[in-house]
C-alpha cells in the first residue's frame, strides 16, 4: 500500500501539469501610476498613460511640501484634483481607488 502511495505521489508531482489557480481565487493586484492630470471630471481622470474611472469610494490625499524636506499628507477632496496637477493614483484594472495630489 505504501508503495502505491509513493508511486502515485511521484507520478502526480513529476508527470502531471501544474494546476493553475482559477482567476476567481486569484487575489487582485493594484498598481501605482504617476503623471500630470490632462482632464478630470464626469467620474473620470485622464493622465498621459490613459483614462481611468473613479471608484465610488475613492480616497484623495493631498501631499503638501513645506520645504526643508518636510512633507505632509492631508485628507483631500476631489476638488483638489485639477488639470495640470501632479498625481499618483492607485489603480485596480481601470478603476482608481486612491489619488495623491501634490501641492
Amino acid at each position: 500500500m505504501r508503495l502505491f502511495v509513493c508511486i502515485s505521489f511521484f507520478f502526480h508531482c513529476f508527470f502531471m501539469e501544474s494546476a493553475e489557480v482559477p482567476s476567481a481565487y486569484a487575489k487582485p493586484h493594484h498598481i501605482y501610476l504617476s503623471g500630470i492630470v490632462q482632464s478630470f471630471g464626469g467620474n473620470q481622470i485622464s493622465l498621459e498613460a490613459g483614462s481611468y474611472i473613479l471608484s465610488k469610494d475613492v480616497t484623495v490625499i493631498r501631499l503638501e511640501n513645506h520645504g526643508n524636506g518636510v512633507h505632509y499628507q492631508r485628507q483631500g477632496t476631489l476638488s483638489d484634483v485639477r488639470p495640470g496637477s501632479k498625481v499618483y493614483i492607485k489603480v485596480l484594472g481601470r478603476k482608481v481607488l486612491q489619488i495623491e495630489v501634490e501641492r
